[in-house]
């Protein structure tokens, strides 16, 4: 029996902060991250402010955890792809960006951009969100381009962390247009990035091996 109270009592308490979350995320795209108040998601979730401080003791904790929820989805979809993945390197980088520009916009942009907006304004919170996105990606390219010199397609004379730095600052500055502009598409960010990223990568790709089927 204490069991099943316990379970019971886990099982309350991730779908009081499902609910909280769901609610804050709404109100946030409704009326705005500034317009936004505590007292707001607490009323609209039906709780008492103690108990949305109990689970959230601030709004940028709110934001930090809608986010990281994301970055973990996406995290999750990386190592999806990568684990099944047996075409060459410029196609991974290419499937890598459109998973990442696809979460941003799934999310609509809006809570990237306020998250940005933070971020630049030194939010510990944000900082926190960007670094571990920062870590992943920079993981994920070390990976990938040491996979792709044990395929045969870099050799031995490429320095992959110098690469790795390239493809990172290109994917970074990318992504961050992307969420700062509306007015940009999907698709032409990421025929944009693509563009770029093959123009890093041509000279070093050795032609003759690690290509997939055309």
């Amino acid at each position: 029996m204490a069991m099943d109270e316990q379970s019971l009592r886990a099982r309350k308490k991730l779908q009081t902060r499902g609910q909280i979350l769901a609610v804050a995320e709404r109100l946030i795209r409704d009326r705005g991250y500034e317009e936004t108040t505590m007292r707001d998601v607490a009323r609209a979730a039906e709780l008492s402010y103690q108990t949305l401080y109990n689970y959230f003791p601030t709004k940028g904790e709110i934001l930090r955890t809608l986010l990281s929820d994301q970055v973990s989805d996406l995290a999750r979809r990386y190592e999806t792809l990568l684990a099944d993945w047996d075409g060459d390197l410029p196609d991974a980088l290419d499937a890598l960006n459109t998973l990442s520009f696809a979460a941003v916009a799934e999310a609509d942009r809006t809570l990237w951009r306020i998250a940005t907006i933070q971020y630049l304004q030194q939010s510990e919170d944000a900082s926190r969100v960007f670094r571990l996105i920062d870590e992943m990606a920079h993981d994920l390219l070390k990976r990938l381009l040491m996979r792709a010199r044990t395929r045969g397609e870099l050799g031995d004379d490429v320095h992959l962390p110098t690469l790795g730095n390239v493809l990172f600052d290109l994917a970074d500055y990318a992504l961050l247009r992307f969420i700062l502009d509306p007015a940009l598409t999907v698709e032409a960010a990421l025929e944009h990035l693509g563009e770029e990223m093959r123009l890093v990568l041509s000279p070093h790709l050795r032609s003759d091996v690690g290509r997939g089927p055309s």
